[in-house]
């Protein structure tokens, strides 16, 4: 009877360690949903600021290439 009722405890003990176990991971994959969220938003920041940038790059691009043409049709002699 009493091998019953260790072999119950051990086992009431594991179930126990393992709910634990269950837990520990269950908080762990919410935190990292939370930092993927986070990284994902700072990616789609990220692609946005970029997006800005090679337009002012365009931009500026287009600017000079309009000064070089009015310089190419000075005549300078």
């Amino acid at each position: 009877m009493t091998i019953d009722i260790d072999n119950l405890e051990q086992l009431d003990q594991r179930i126990e360690l393992l709910l634990g176990r269950l837990d520990r991971l269950q908080r762990e994959k919410e935190q990292l949903a939370e930092q993927l969220r986070e990284a994902n938003t700072q990616i789609k920041q990220l692609e946005t600021e970029l997006h800005q940038w090679e337009n002012a790059q365009s931009e500026i691009k287009s600017r000079i290439d309009k000064l070089l043409s009015r310089f190419d049709h000075l005549d300078l002699s």
